[in-house]
């Protein structure tokens, strides 16, 4: 999963938006924190990687019959409706989300780790 766009976003990411924490003496970064359309850039890094993609779009990921599914079959079954259509991208951007939600974070933190010995105090 190493590929050099996902680990560049990552370093982004934490380059624009970690804050220094003082208890921690040093930068800090959760996803939580991340814009949300951020973080819709740093899965489409890893949908472009067929296999992730597949995966996530799977019985792999939970939320797929869980939540992607039957959302699908919602907005199928009521295609003209833009409030289907709109909870249809939401909920199918959330699952993607929390597929790849500790790969991120995990990016994140290795991003962080050198981030802060290059400027923490």
């Amino acid at each position: 999963m190493k590929n050099t766009s996902i680990t560049n976003y990552a370093e982004y990411l934490v380059r624009n938006y970690a804050t220094f924490d003082k208890l921690i003496n040093g930068y800090n970064l959760e996803i939580r924190d991340i814009p949300s359309f951020d973080l819709h850039k740093f899965a489409s890094l890893f949908l472009k990687d067929r296999l992730l993609a597949n995966e996530c779009f799977s019985q792999d990921n939970p939320d797929f019959e869980r939540i992607i599914i039957p959302s699908l079959i919602r907005l199928f079954s009521n295609s003209t409706s833009k409030d289907e259509q709109v909870e249809f991208i939401e909920e199918c951007t959330d699952g993607v989300i929390n597929y790849f939600y500790r790969d991120m974070q995990s990016l994140i933190e290795e991003s962080l780790q050198i981030y802060n010995m290059e400027h923490a105090a």
